[in-house]
């Protein structure tokens, strides 16, 4: 099974974010959600696909979310993070 490397991941995002730099560790969740996809885990996929078409009030009120939980985002850590999923997603897709 081949996997999303972190040279490509990150040369996909600076196309969106020219200085990203993954901070937050977004590469983890590429490759969580990237093998469970692979697996056909379809409980995985449900559980991001309702992030992946976030309105800006949804992803707003996730930052306040995440922020009750102790985790501080800006708006683009989250766009981020959902660029980060799409990506895995569609990686995934294409193997399947």
């Amino acid at each position: 099974m081949k996997t999303i490397t972190f040279k490509e991941y990150t040369e996909h995002m600076r196309k969106s974010y020219f200085d990203f730099v993954d901070e937050n560790n977004f590469y983890s969740v590429v490759l969580d959600v990237y093998k469970s996809l692979q697996k056909a885990d379809k409980s995985y996929y449900n559980d991001i696909h309702e992030m992946l078409s976030f309105t800006p009030t949804q992803r707003l009120h996730y930052r306040a979310k995440m922020a009750e939980e102790g985790k501080e985002m800006t708006p683009e850590h989250v766009d981020q993070l959902i660029e980060s999923m799409q990506y895995a997603l569609e990686r995934a897709e294409r193997i399947i």
